[in-house]
């Protein structure tokens, strides 16, 4: 996995981590986000749909960064949370540190709709830690969902942290045996178009006839020489 790959898979995790907050703060404790039932419905779908997003383009199961159906469900849970916000019942601060992490989700989707790159990874990033910031300050006011969204939170911060390092160290690795791969194959092939070498030194090649020996391939003896046999000299006049 490259740098950039990284960097996109933390800021998705990051906008997962912050809608699955935001939802389970609507089913969990409504009443301290919203007045009204369509608000909650309204915050529900919105967070289920920006979670929905980021789980399917974190997870790769959508490789595609500006895939225009996943882009469209996004884009619906940013509208749903924002008009999910008009019945606000938390304050005026949250619900205004909410819109600034909607608008840049929203700044985010339009740049990704043109072209993947670090910007909209950045302001999705930010954007999602404005919405998480929302969700926690509300939390505040309940013990129980308090608890439960610190738990959670460091939970997953966990698993993010974890899960970069290892896709790091998968990274490396990969990249490791791709570079010795090719160096591995060109010793083998090199190795099969030498020619073989013999291991021992080949032997000087010896005459098969001696320097005594007659055109016959055999030598004459003494006995041959004395008795008149065929390489004896003929007696002298």
């Amino acid at each position: 996995m490259s740098s950039t790959a990284q960097v996109h898979f933390a800021a998705e995790f990051i906008t997962f981590l912050a809608a699955a907050a935001g939802l389970a703060l609507v089913l969990l404790r409504s009443e301290l986000l919203c007045r009204s039932t369509w608000a909650k419905w309204l915050l529900a779908g919105g967070f289920l749909a920006i979670g929905t997003a980021a789980f399917l383009l974190g997870s790769l199961i959508v490789s595609d960064k500006n895939d225009a159906p996943v882009l469209i469900v996004r884009a619906v849970g940013i509208a749903a949370a924002a008009g999910g916000s008009f019945s606000w019942a938390a304050g005026p601060n949250s619900r205004r540190v909410l819109w600034v992490g909607l608008m840049f989700l929203a700044g985010a989707l339009a740049i990704e709709a043109q072209h993947p790159s670090l910007a909209a990874d950045g302001l999705l990033s930010v954007g999602a830690v404005g919405v998480g910031a929302a969700v926690l300050a509300i939390s505040r006011r309940s013990i129980a969902a308090r608890v439960a969204a610190t738990a959670a939170g460091a939970l997953l911060l966990l698993v993010l942290v974890l899960s970069l390092a290892l896709s790091s160290v998968l990274s490396s690795t990969v990249q490791r045996e791709a570079f010795r791969l090719p160096a591995t194959r060109a010793t083998s092939s090199s190795s099969r178009t030498r020619p073989p070498v013999s291991s021992t030194p080949d032997e000087p090649t010896r005459s098969s006839r001696s320097p005594t020996t007659r055109p016959g391939g055999t030598r004459p003896t003494p006995h041959a020489r004395r008795t008149g046999g065929p390489w004896s000299r003929p007696p002298s006049a």
